[in-house]
């Protein structure tokens, strides 16, 4: 097709390719589709990927299931990706995510290109969907919404890039990514507070080579607490002096409370280092681990457990509560 519209508003099913510089629109039925498809827009009705190839998707409502993969430029502003179902954003692709209406993953999303997550829409999980973040792909969070997901799904495997885009508007909470289930690394606890940013509960992340590493990105001032666990992946066992970045920073304040590290070779563990604008984890020789609590609970927190190198200094810091002093 040369121009113009093509529109199922009663379903229907093709397995070749759409070509041509005009569009096609889904509003209600079913259209099954195992080829490729341009410039594919479902407001209503079910799209069902065959191992389909889509190009410039707008959605804006109804439901997409099956398998299917985006390349070019897509938006989302609206609908479900069915359960069972699996949405892949190629390389070199970019799907923007905005709008006021919420997005519902019953699926799984597969980024291995960028996301851009905008509007002031929720993204919601549910039935088994989650978000995969491949490695060398990037998921831009530019709101103030939130990521929540019900117990039997994992809501977010990092191994790429997430970044947190800074909003100075507000002081109050802005992305919280929830989980209410089982843990592991595929389950992401992460919570970022304005104006200074805050890496809370437990982000797991996972780590399958020195060059293919799960990590936080925040480009301002991050006040860290909380937990941070480490999971290795596909037998990977780093040598000694093998260093990880997990968390990059511009600034940082405070420290995180507890570490969830993988155990090592008898005779080594986790060198923790707060650089100038990364937290490092090496693999160190003979080693000691600290630990520090408050007693009250609730009188207020400390930071700096760990395991530690022989010879190396380290630095225990305590916060009181309001009515506390230390």
């Amino acid at each position: 097709m040369e121009s113009g519209t093509v529109a199922f508003s009663g379903g229907g099913s093709g397995n070749g390719t759409f070509t041509g510089a005009g569009s096609s629109t889904v509003t209600a039925g079913t259209l099954t589709i195992g080829g490729a498809v341009q410039n594919l827009i479902l407001s209503g009705g079910t799209v069902n990927g065959v191992n389909a190839s889509i190009t410039n998707l707008t959605w804006s409502g109804g439901s997409l299931q099956g398998t299917n993969t985006v390349t070019g430029v897509s938006s989302w502003t609206g609908g479900t990706l069915n359960g069972g179902s699996t949405l892949t954003i190629a390389s070199n692709a970019i799907l923007n995510i905005s709008g006021s209406a919420n997005e519902i993953l019953q699926g799984v999303l597969t980024n291995a290109g960028t996301v851009n997550w905008g509007g002031t829409g929720n993204l919601e999980v549910y039935n088994g969907g989650g978000i995969v973040n491949l490695a060398g792909a990037v998921f831009n969070a530019q709101n103030d919404q939130s990521m929540s997901a019900r117990p039997a799904a994992p809501v977010f495997q990092q191994r790429g890039k997430f970044r947190q885009v800074a909003d100075d508007r507000h002081d109050h909470d802005q992305c919280r990514l929830q989980q209410h289930g089982r843990r592991g690394c595929t389950e992401w606890h992460h919570c970022l507070h304005r104006p200074l940013y805050s890496v809370r509960r437990h982000p797991n992340l996972c780590v399958s080579s020195l060059t293919d590493v799960g990590s936080v990105n925040i480009a301002g001032n991050v006040n860290l607490n909380g937990t941070l666990g480490l999971e290795l992946l596909n037998g990977f066992v780093p040598e000694t002096n093998a260093a990880i970045s997990p968390l990059n920073y511009g600034s940082y304040s405070g420290g995180i409370e507890t570490f969830n590290l993988p155990e090592l070779a008898a005779g080594e563990g986790w060198s923790i280092v707060y650089g100038s604008s990364s937290l490092t984890l090496t693999v160190a020789g003979p080693h000691y681990s600290l630990s520090a609590s408050n007693n009250p609970p609730g009188a207020g927190t400390v930071s700096g457990a760990g395991y530690y190198a022989s010879g190396t200094t380290n630095t225990l810091s305590a916060f009181p509560s309001f009515g506390y002093i230390f």
